[in-house]
């Protein structure tokens, strides 16, 4: 599994703060989720946190305004970026595992430049969405709302804006896991790998074969796959009529 997240700047989080406290744990993380957050701040402060060894606070990457990414921590290392005071209530998200397992063990952290209510801007949604699909292709985890909560679906008490407020939250769910318009040739590619999957009279076993293939979330030939099926049911239909 590739460590480096090769469209981000490496600017490594330094190991120990000034006191000798260590500012992560390495090689503690076996991620199962990545946690989204907004950072109420600016990615330079990201930047000379990192190099400085900021302690108490510290996570995997860090998405600009601009776009630009940087990656501070491997992705088996544990950061403090997702963790909650043992007296909150257990949060309702479906791969919550309990107090007595630290969340930061199997989650990673990408925190978003700006400011709660602050929209993100085009080209940092886009980076984030590109770097959200590489870590689920990487970890081989499903590309969907439950394996990247955000953090206020965690630490319900503190975190309520975390991240983003909700309706701007809500809205790069949206962006993140919509479906992209197909270019010409994309149908064509799409057109060749229906045809040697399903082929011509077999679309029924062709069509379990796609869902299990989907099953993890990126469901563009499964929803193509649909799109044919009723193309030749209402071809079916005409035709039936015409007789």
């Amino acid at each position: 599994m590739p460590d480096k997240y090769p469209a981000a700047e490496w600017v490594p989080w330094k190991r120990d703060d000034a006191e000798g406290r260590p500012t992560f744990w390495p090689g503690s993380c076996t991620p199962v989720a990545v946690v989204l957050h907004i950072m109420a701040g600016s990615a330079g402060t990201a930047r000379q946190w990192a190099s400085r060894g900021h302690y108490g606070a510290s996570w995997h990457f860090t998405v600009g305004r601009d776009g630009h990414v940087m990656q501070h921590l491997e992705l088996d290392d544990a950061g403090y970026q997702a963790g909650i005071p043992a007296s909150n209530p257990d949060p309702a998200w479906p791969l919550w595992r309990g107090h007595g397992q630290n969340v930061n063990w199997y989650t990673l952290g990408i925190e978003h430049e700006g400011f709660p209510g602050e929209p993100f801007t085009a080209a940092q949604a886009e980076a984030s969405r590109a770097l959200c699909r590489w870590l689920s292709e990487t970890l081989a985890i499903p590309f969907d709302r439950r394996h990247f909560p955000a953090h206020a679906e965690i630490d319900v008490l503190n975190r309520p804006n975390d991240f983003n407020t909700p309706a701007l939250r809500e809205a790069h769910y949206h962006y993140l896991f919509e479906e992209e318009e197909m270019t010409p040739e994309d149908k064509a590619k799409l057109d060749a790998v229906y045809e040697a999957l399903v082929g011509r009279g077999n679309e029924p076993a062709g069509g379990e074969l796609l869902a299990r293939w989907n099953a993890n979330g990126n469901s563009l030939l499964l929803g193509y796959l649909r799109e044919q099926e009723k193309v030749a049911a209402m071809s079916s239909r005409l035709a039936h009529a015409e007789r």
